[in-house]
C-alpha cells in the first residue's frame, strides 16, 4: 500500500515538461544522437582467463595469500567438500556425462585430424568446380557480347533474308 502511494507521489512530482527537457538533451531536433555529450557505451574487453572460466584475478588474490597452488588447492578443497556433504548430488546421469565427455575428447583427438584433412579436400575439390564455371561463364558472355557487337546491320538484313528464303524452300507445297 505505502509503494503504490510513493509511486503516485513521485509520479505527481515529475511534469511533463521535465519528461521533454531531459529527453531533448539527449538528441538534437533531427533526431540524431549527441556522440559528443552521450557516447555510445562500448563493451570493454574480457580479461585473461585460467582453466578456460577462472578469472585471472581470482589467481592473484590468492597468489598474495598462498601461493602459487592456493586457487587450485581452493578449487579442489569446493568440488571435494561439494560432493562428500552431497551438495552436488552426482547420480547416474553425471557419470554418463562423464564418459560421453571422454569419448567426445578421445574421438576429437584421433579423428579430428583425419576428418578434418577429409574435409579441406573436399572444399579445395568444390573450389576447383567453382572457379571453373565461373571462368567458363565470363569467358561465354564475354564472346556472346563481342560477336554481337561485331555483327552490321548489312549482316543481319543478310543473314535473316537467307535464313527466310531457306524456311521458304523446306516449306511443303500445296
Amino acid at each position: 500500500m505505502l509503494s503504490r502511494v510513493a509511486l503516485r507521489s513521485a509520479a505527481a512530482r515529475q511534469s511533463a515538461s521535465t519528461a521533454l527537457v531531459a529527453r531533448g538533451s539527449a538528441t538534437d531536433v533531427a533526431g540524431v544522437r549527441d556522440e559528443k555529450n552521450f557516447p555510445r557505451p562500448v563493451r570493454g574487453e574480457p580479461g585473461k582467463v585460467r582453466l578456460g572460466f577462472v578469472p585471472e584475478e581470482w589467481f592473484q588474490f590468492f597468489h598474495s595469500k598462498t601461493g602459487v597452488t592456493g586457487p587450485y588447492t581452493f578449487g579442489v578443497g569446493l568440488a571435494t567438500y561439494l560432493c562428500s556433504k552431497e551438495i552436488y548430488v552426482m547420480e547416474h546421469e553425471y557419470y554418463s556425462g562423464l564418459s560421453l565427455l571422454v569419448m567426445i575428447y578421445v574421438a576429437a583427438k584421433k579423428l579430428g585430424p583425419s576428418i578434418s584433412a577429409y574435409l579441406d579436400k573436399e572444399v579445395d575439390l568444390e573450389k576447383s568446380n567453382l572457379e571453373r564455371r565461373l571462368a567458363q561463364r565470363h569467358m561465354v558472355d564475354w564472346i556472346v557480347t563481342n560477336v554481337t557487337k561485331a555483327i552490321t546491320p548489312d549482316q543481319e538484313k543478310q543473314t535473316l533474308d537467307r535464313c527466310i528464303a531457306d524456311l521458304a524452300a523446306l516449306a511443303p507445297r500445296n
